[in-house]
């Protein structure tokens, strides 16, 4: 069960790049800072944007302190728009909070 939840989130990712040109979190047409006109313009970056938010919307499911799962996400956000437009800094603190809420998933899961 734990491994198939995470299944999904990743094959919904997938086909949610596949069928959009924009990252699931905002419209790229209306990027205002550097860090996510450098998501929209990167294809990884863009995919880990998509999958990131499913599982953080996985998360979000299973209700049991969405009010600090939120202020944790806004905080990672400032978090990640402080690399502006470098790719590999961006990239690191994709991958820092996909594992996170990864472990929280498991957690929830009672793993």
């Amino acid at each position: 069960m734990k491994k198939s939840v995470l299944l999904l989130a990743t094959a919904a990712s997938l086909l949610a790049v596949s069928f959009s040109s924009q990252a699931a979190s905002f419209n790229c047409k209306k990027a205002s800072k550097a860090t996510e006109r450098a998501i929209c313009a990167n294809q990884r970056l863009n995919e880990a944007d998509t999958k990131l938010t499913n599982t953080y919307n996985i998360l979000w499911g299973f209700g049991a302190d969405n009010e600090s799962l939120r202020s944790e996400q806004l905080q990672w956000l400032r978090e990640r728009n402080q690399c502006g437009n470098r790719v590999a800094c961006i990239s690191e603190e994709y991958q820092r909070r996909q594992r996170q809420l990864e472990q929280q998933i498991r957690y929830q899961q009672g793993g």
